[in-house]
């Protein structure tokens, strides 16, 4: 073996080293942040699951309202309340 191949042997271990240091911290610092932000995620999470469920009760709401109005047989009737009414059926 010459000093050559030593030489760059010694580097090459040192390189991985420090690459393997910096790897370990930069996974430090990731898995602190994700500690830090999960309860935010959590509440936020929970506030739009809420959200999600009073959407949902109210098409439920709305979705009963026409059933029942259906189930009744009832139709609706319009009226005009204000206004001049023509006929336009025979206009062509």
């Amino acid at each position: 073996m010459n000093f050559k191949q030593a030489i760059l042997g010694i580097f090459t271990t040192i390189l991985g080293f420090f690459v393997l240091i910096f790897t370990l911290v930069v996974g430090a610092f990731a898995f602190l942040g994700a500690i830090i932000a999960a309860p935010f995620l959590k509440k936020k999470l929970r506030e739009q699951q809420e959200k999600f469920q009073q959407s949902q009760q109210q098409e439920q709401e709305i979705n009963h309202f026409y059933e029942s109005d259906a189930e009744r047989g009832s139709t609706h009737q319009g009226k005009t309340l204000d206004g001049d009414y023509q006929d336009i059926t025979d206009k062509k």
